[in-house]
């Protein structure tokens, strides 16, 4: 007699192409994971349906991330949600963690039962607060505009491929060298503007040259001496990217070398 696997339920995905990153919502701070496929989507401005399952914790940091206990509870609604929705006509497309809660995002093309489908999910946690969420004709814009990274979350992202590149090439982030920053002006006066305030703060940054390049812009070029985790380029990079944007310039990253044991 053949035996036949039950086919896993998974919650619908429009791609692979997903990235995490931290930002600030309504002054605290929160991670963020999203498909960051899903504007490449063909089928993408037919979900006009937007869905948050939001569950709460009380078991938090003072950050208001989840503690080891509260994150095996959430962990354990998301397997739930595996099981049970699968099944439904619904995509996953994000989730938002911070402040004691976790959002869980959907998108559809159709009305779901929401109150219905959360209240299953939930029905044997009645100790656990949630909330349930439906914008419908949303067309996107929850997802648009609270999910998807500003230019500030998406160079956090490109900070910690970086270093996660870097860290499987070997690198040990214990020792300083010297780190390269390249930004771009459309006017030479703009990028004249944006060296000297940087000449004017503590950023230990040295080595200022301007150049014309190809394209008629004028590349910044500057460097510093430190180490390059993730931690130190997110505050580099945070602060170079404001001063960039408010001289109408591009920021372009940075590079550095490998340093192994």
């Amino acid at each position: 007699m053949a035996l036949f696997k039950k086919k896993e339920k998974k919650l619908k995905k429009i791609s692979e192409d997903w990235e995490f990153y931290y930002t600030e919502i309504d002054d605290n701070v929160a991670s963020i994971r999203l498909d960051m496929g899903l504007e490449t989507f063909s089928e993408y401005t037919k979900l006009k349906n937007t869905y948050v399952f939001s569950v709460f914790y009380d078991d938090q940091y003072p950050n208001g991330f989840p503690t080891k206990e509260s994150t095996a509870m959430l962990h354990a609604i998301e397997d739930s949600l595996e099981a049970r929705w699968g099944i439904y006509d619904i995509y996953s497309v994000g989730m938002i963690t911070g402040n004691g809660q976790r959002s869980f995002v959907f998108m559809s093309e159709h009305e779901m039962s929401w109150e219905k489908m959360c209240s299953k999910i939930m029905k044997r946690r009645k100790h656990i607060k949630f909330s349930m969420r439906i914008l419908r004709n949303d067309k996107g814009r929850y997802y648009e505009e609270i999910l998807y990274p500003d230019v500030y979350g998406m160079e956090w992202i490109k900070n910690r491929n970086i270093c996660q590149r870097l860290g499987d090439q070997g690198e040990t982030f214990s020792e300083e060298r010297i780190i390269d920053f390249y930004t771009c002006f459309p006017k030479q006066e703009d990028a004249e503007k944006f060296v000297a305030m940087l000449t004017s703060e503590d950023m230990k940054l040295t080595d200022f040259d301007i150049n014309l390049n190809e394209k008629k812009e004028y590349l910044v070029y500057f460097r510093t001496f430190d180490i390059p985790s993730q931690e130190i380029m997110n505050q580099y990079s945070k602060r170079l990217l404001t001063l960039t944007i408010q001289n109408h310039g591009k920021f372009e990253g940075w590079g550095t070398t490998i340093i192994k044991e």
